[in-house]
């Protein structure tokens, strides 16, 4: 069952990198990326629920390992996509300053961890 998953993690990031080579809009990608993340999850809760874990080893490997990579590419976009739908309009002072201020709150959570 793990070996399905990794394939399904292997597709996922193959689909985010392709948008983010095709789409020039951060707002697009980010919600692009989104959905594809969210379809991934959905592949993976079936192929969990039909194969079920033969051993607790595997699902161990799963919740540790293996779910995180799926989730923590979630949280980042959904992150990046709440930024950038606060973006003021405005020159590069005010956007350097906007964009500075969530980046400060941001590395005390340790979320550029994922960066």
């Amino acid at each position: 069952m793990n070996f399905k998953i990794n394939v399904a993690l292997i597709n996922l990031n193959e689909q985010i990198n392709f948008i983010d080579l095709e789409i020039d809009n951060q707002i697009e990608k980010c919600k692009n990326s989104i959905d594809v993340i969210l379809k991934s999850v959905s592949e993976i809760k079936k192929i969990v629920l039909k194969s079920g874990f033969k051993v607790d080893t595997e699902e161990i490997q799963f919740f540790k390992e293996l779910k995180p990579q799926f989730t923590s590419k979630l949280i980042y976009y959904n992150v990046v996509y709440k930024i950038e739908m606060k973006r003021p309009n405005g020159g590069n002072r005010i956007l350097k300053k906007y964009y500075n201020n969530p980046l400060c709150g941001l590395i005390s959570q340790g979320m550029l961890q994922m960066i």
